[in-house]
């Protein structure tokens, strides 16, 4: 003998809505996750690396600044000494006076390439993205604690598990 059962609409209704709610909240949260873990270290890497270019081709300003006003004292005293101007010699002792200026300049150049580097090669594809955060939803659909309310401890800690792969990009 089957046992028919009747489902109230309301009831229904309910359950659709509360089924769109979870995925809903779902999408927000993998979109939450993928702003903070993705988009705003990448924000973040752009803007030091405008400002650590600019306070590059600022060093530099001054360092040439630097070494003109050195370069006018030398000839200040080549000339009140009397002394027969030699540019090589002079060149040579602004090379060895900025020599350590010259390679923290250097230092901070290369630092700027490795960024710049860094970020020309983290480039995740659109398709990998739309992979990573389609499989990231599922799994917050099925193991989320805030959608799942009877949830046991190792599904609570297999959430946990996921939502630290994906911020170390390793879904």
């Amino acid at each position: 003998m089957a046992l028919d059962i009747y489902l109230d609409p309301e009831y229904v209704e309910l359950i659709v809505d509360v089924n769109r709610l979870k995925l809903s909240i779902a999408e927000k949260i993998a979109e939450r996750d993928w702003l903070s873990v993705y988009v705003l270290p990448e924000i973040k890497i752009l803007y030091n690396l405008k400002l650590g270019v600019n306070e590059a081709e600022l060093f530099l300003a001054k360092l040439n600044l630097d070494k003109i006003k050195r370069k006018v004292s030398i000839f200040e005293d080549y000339i009140k000494n009397e002394n027969q101007i030699d540019l090589l010699k002079i060149d040579k002792i602004i090379e060895k006076e900025f020599k350590k200026k010259d390679a923290e300049y250097e230092k901070m150049q290369k630092e700027i390439n490795d960024a710049i580097e860094l970020t020309n090669n983290d480039k995740i594809s659109q398709n990998e993205i739309q992979k990573l955060n389609y499989l990231y939803e599922e799994l917050i659909m099925k193991l989320s604690p805030l959608l799942n309310m009877k949830n046991t401890n190792l599904e609570n800690g297999m959430y946990e598990i996921v939502e630290e792969a994906y911020k170390n990009r390793r879904l």
